[in-house]
């Protein structure tokens, strides 16, 4: 497990991975700023997506448990071999924070999909207790 927090406090980052599942699980809190709906967050994350995803196929959108998802496929290469690596991107936005939660597996083959699916239906974003 990684945690980086952002010196201000306003953003929070938390990296898992599932040994077992090959399942990479990322999550993201911060302040919602320019994109005030999950549907926002999720276009805006796929127009500005970072270099390293420029190869990556258009991909499906869809919501499901609250969040707006985008699901695509990445190819990446290295010493001379090919692999494929799906990814899930979910965006909720609540009480004026973003909540980004990412989801990747690779290899993968389309009996991992039920992995991703079981994992974005069991997760829950609770008000905080005061």
């Amino acid at each position: 497990m990684a945690e980086r927090d952002r010196p201000d406090g306003r953003a929070h980052y938390y990296l898992f991975s599932h040994n077992v599942t090959g399942l990479n699980i990322s999550v993201r809190i911060e302040a919602a700023g320019t994109c005030t709906t999950a549907e926002a967050c999720r276009d805006a994350h796929w127009r500005d997506r970072s270099p390293h995803l420029a190869t990556a196929e258009l991909p499906d959108r869809s919501e499901r448990n609250g969040f707006a998802w985008l699901e695509f496929t990445q190819k990446l290469q290295a010493a001379g071999r090919t692999a494929e690596q799906r990814h899930f991107s979910g965006h909720l936005v609540r009480d004026g924070y973003w909540v980004d939660v990412r989801l990747s597996m690779g290899p993968y083959t389309q009996s991992d999909r039920r992995v991703f699916l079981d994992f974005l239906d069991a997760i829950r974003v609770e008000p905080k207790v005061r």
